[in-house]
């Protein structure tokens, strides 16, 4: 099985490229797709993930104690929404700044290379929030708190739509911690989904292009959590390397959802 050092990346390439270049990946891929697993468009609460009591308190805390972390999101016409955030993780360097939606070949280090957010941040180790992660697994990668602020336009995008990084790479789940009526996930091509307050929420965000969007009022908002786990590539931070796990190329990471694997 390979082995790859974090510091074998070159600058000009995320982690999940190189991966895909110089080892077995995308033959591993191969090996186990599957149309019928990935055309399900969401699992509206993963099997096994607890979600702790008071994590809504832990979510005002963190937005209280961590005051000087906050970041907003950049607003633009493709992406009017407006979204107060804290990090969860981070990637041990300086990020370079990007629009994540609109940059063809993003480079190591910036905010789309997903596979570098390998550290908690202060955040993730509140209580709450080191209780929910903990009981991964697998490697979890990137992550936030985000609040959307109103107010915000009526039925158009918040976010640009888009499709994400493939759930080979990462699994990305969200849990809705509060949500004012009408705002909902608009899915290309198929009905709105909404929220379940309280739940772990995965959209399949890889294959269905999708947004965020205002269907009831301005004053809409919501708070919420989202983070990733890696269903196939470790990370070990005693010697920063990534390597396989044991259902690389093994296990399709939507049957992995299905049947509990992401978590202890």
């Amino acid at each position: 099985m390979w082995e790859v050092h974090a510091d074998s990346i070159p600058s000009h390439m995320t982690v999940a490229a190189y991966l895909r270049q110089e080892t077995d990946f995308e033959l591993a891929i191969a090996e186990v797709i599957d149309p019928e697993l990935e055309n399900i468009v969401a699992i509206r609460d993963v099997p096994h993930v607890l979600v702790p009591s008071n994590l809504s308190h832990e979510f005002a805390v963190a937005f209280k104690e961590f005051k000087s972390l906050v970041w907003e999101s950049e607003i633009s016409d493709a992406s009017p929404g407006v979204f107060r955030n804290l990090s969860l993780s981070r990637t041990g360097q300086a990020v370079a700044p990007i629009d994540p939606y609109l940059v063809a070949e993003p480079a190591r280090f910036s905010g789309a290379d997903h596979l570098a957010f390998v550290h908690r941040s202060e955040v993730a180790r509140l209580p709450g929030f080191g209780a929910l992660l903990d009981q991964f697994s697998l490697t979890v990668g990137s992550g936030r708190l985000t609040v959307l602020v109103p107010p915000n336009p009526l039925n158009a995008p918040l976010v640009h739509p888009h499709r994400d990084t493939s759930f080979f790479e990462e699994l990305r789940l969200d849990i809705c911690l509060a949500v004012s009526q009408g705002i909902v996930l608009s899915i290309e091509d198929m009905d709105d989904l909404s929220f379940i307050q309280g739940k772990c929420l995965w959209l399949n965000c890889s294959k269905y292009k999708h947004t965020l969007i205002n269907r009831h009022s301005w004053l809409g908002s919501r708070c919420s959590v989202h983070f990733s786990v890696w269903p196939w590539i470790e990370f070990d931070h005693q010697t920063r390397i990534y390597r396989p796990n044991r259902f690389y190329g093994c296990k399709h990471p939507v049957q992995m959802i299905i049947d509990g694997d992401l978590t202890r």
